[in-house]
């Protein structure tokens, strides 16, 4: 089960959200997101989910993520949240405050609230401009509320970035997509 949940979790990196009611502060590796439009999509299949939630700097998330495209020459935030299952796979994302950590930092506890941070900056051919060790959020909480009647979730997050230690803050919200992505995930340039 432990496998499976990092599968899941290499396969959401890859994604990200936006929408109204949008703040982002701060810059990673130099690079900051003026955010046009965000999402928050479910993840998974019958053995776990999680919730992705991905702010970017182009509009139509909620489209490119159900043709499972990435936006070339873009910059975006993605966070997967989830809490641990009593088999160690993820189960879904209620409400609650996540702990921001790396996948090789994460102690898989029965109950945890967990997030993986990561941020983009892609080129022309969708390749990463930002290394990982640097794009990579190790630290920091996302406080989440879980989508409302009006299918809205509801976030605010202070995470640390990369060795350079880099800090973002800021809160969004966000319409629920109307499909789920099942791994893996193969992901083109658009």
């Amino acid at each position: 089960m432990k496998m499976h949940m990092m599968a899941t979790l290499a396969t959401t990196a890859l994604v990200g959200f936006g929408g109204a009611n949008v703040a982002f502060n701060g810059s990673v590796d130099g690079h900051t997101l003026n955010v046009r439009d965000a999402a928050v999509v479910r993840v998974g299949d019958e053995t776990g989910s999680t919730l992705m939630v991905v702010m970017s700097d182009q509009e139509g998330v909620c489209e490119r993520l159900r043709q499972q495209q990435q936006a070339s020459n873009s910059t975006e935030l993605s966070f997967a949240l989830f809490k641990v299952g009593p088999e160690l796979e993820p189960l879904g994302a209620p409400t609650g405050v996540y702990s921001v950590r790396s996948l090789r930092d994460m102690e898989l506890e029965p109950g945890a609230l967990l997030s993986q941070a990561h941020f983009h900056k892609r080129d022309a051919s969708c390749n990463e401009q930002v290394e990982d060790e640097r794009a990579l959020g190790y630290s920091g909480h996302i406080d989440f509320q879980e989508p409302d009647a009006n299918g809205l979730a509801h976030l605010r997050y202070d995470i640390s970035f990369g060795a350079q230690n880099d800090r973002v803050t800021g809160e969004l919200s966000a319409r629920l997509c109307d499909f789920t992505l099942s791994p893996p995930v193969d992901y083109t340039c658009q």
